[in-house]
């Protein structure tokens, strides 16, 4: 039996990905001649996912420290030479820019923590540029959402021309508001008045958010950057804030990098399991989380992690878990719309989702355009100029690659596996 070209294809991604990962770990075996082995056009989509997914400095700690002997292509090793030394850069910019809105939000006297990477950057990896950011994240209580909004936009933040949703719906209906754009122009500033994601058919979409409870902000650490102290989120609210992030919200394709993040964390940290593992199952979030971090002993040795009596891991499903951390990012929405159908069990089902990305809400409307009102009408019309120009042809492009279709199966049978009981 002989394979098509698209499996062909399809089963040199996933050996690439694979290979990839192996490399970026500190616990698995990479040979000289699988490097050697790898021609032009591997090292392209190799190079492509590691942009992809901010894996370059990373890439390149690892193969300077711990991989030397692999015979990596010179032009390659200079590539993420030199993602490690922008990274540098913006790691120093980005602590800057953290201070400013720390010290503008402190003195306008509203609470507030970083989330994800802020922390982990500065306080659990070896070096900072090792966990590139893309922007910043920071948590302020729900009902201080929009008057911490108007304090960072008067403290020389400004709005992005691309984000022009309505602040008060965003409020209302998302995770966050609007991104602001950092007084550099090179970072977004994204303020969240909650930690999970809050968009229809989303597993977290009917529970009460972690940020609700009290005692999830009394458990808050302070750390000091740059001679100031700042809030973050204690290490067990992060662990498994990182793990529902990447699950859940990102269905995995916000990168390996959770991997590493975990390791860090847990191996630079303690970490109060028996709360983390409560947390977990209030939420029905113990089966992703005993995946996750079964995937980082994987990649990174065994970890000092006080586990639950659950059953065991297929390996399938961590080998389909672990490709999913390095799929196309480029085409995540696709994924997402097209996982989104694969999700809904009957033909009803299905119309009614399609329907509510074509025809959402009113206020829904006014998260995503400026308008409010009689105006919502617009909203629409812009949206449906949208659809039909840029994203139907886009998704009906995607629908021709075999990956994308690969990549909602995959993602489709990993939730399935959670969900299940026991």
């Amino acid at each position: 039996m002989t394979l098509s070209h698209t499996q062909s294809q399809a089963h040199l991604q996933a050996h690439l990905q694979e290979l990839l990962l192996d490399l970026l770990s500190t616990n698995r075996i990479v040979a000289p001649e699988a490097i050697a082995r790898l021609g032009t056009q591997d090292w392209g989509f190799v190079l492509e996912r590691v942009k992809q997914h901010r894996l370059g400095p990373l890439l390149h700690w690892r193969l300077t420290r711990e991989r030397g002997a692999l015979p990596i292509p010179a032009d390659i090793s200079a590539q993420l030479a030199e993602s490690f030394k922008m990274a540098t850069l913006r790691a120093l910019l980005m602590q800057r820019e953290l201070l400013l809105t720390h010290r503008i939000l402190a003195r306008a006297g509203i609470p507030h923590a970083a989330l994800k990477g802020a922390y982990l950057a500065y306080h659990a990896y070896p070096h900072p540029a090792l966990r590139p950011l893309r922007d910043l994240d920071l948590l302020v209580p729900s009902d201080q959402a929009l008057p911490a909004y108007q304090a960072l936009i008067e403290g020389g933040l400004a709005r992005w021309e691309k984000y022009p949703g309505n602040p008060e719906a965003c409020s209302e209906l998302n995770h966050h508001l609007p991104p602001l754009r950092a007084p550099s122009g090179q970072f977004s500033v994204e303020l969240h008045n909650r930690i999970s994601h809050l968009e229809p058919g989303h597993e977290c979409e009917q529970q009460a958010d972690p940020a609700e409870d009290p005692l999830f902000w009394q458990r808050f650490i302070q750390r000091d950057l740059g001679g100031d102290s700042i809030s973050f989120l204690s290490a067990t609210d992060l662990a498994l804030h990182l793990i529902v992030h990447a699950f859940f919200d990102h269905q995995l394709n916000n990168g390996p990098l959770i991997f590493s993040d975990l390791a860090y964390l847990l191996a630079s940290h303690e970490i109060d399991w028996p709360l983390f593992w409560i947390l977990a199952e209030e939420r029905g979030q113990s089966r992703a989380c005993v995946l996750m971090l079964r995937l980082v002993e994987r990649y990174f040795g065994s970890q000092a992690v006080d586990w639950p009596e659950m059953p065991g891991v297929p390996d399938w499903v961590l080998e389909q878990a672990a490709l999913a951390t390095l799929a196309d990012s480029d085409a995540r929405r696709d994924v997402a719309v097209h996982g989104g159908t694969l999700g809904r069990a009957s033909l009803p089902e299905k119309i009614a989702y399609l329907l509510y990305r074509a025809l959402p809400p009113r206020k829904r409307i006014e998260t995503m355009y400026p308008v409010s009102g009689n105006r919502v009408y617009f909203g629409y019309v812009m949206n449906w100029w949208r659809l039909a120009t840029r994203r139907i042809p886009e998704y009906l492009r995607s629908r021709q690659d075999g990956e994308l279709v690969d990549e909602s199966r995959r993602m489709s049978r990993l939730q399935q596996w959670v969900r299940e009981p026991g």
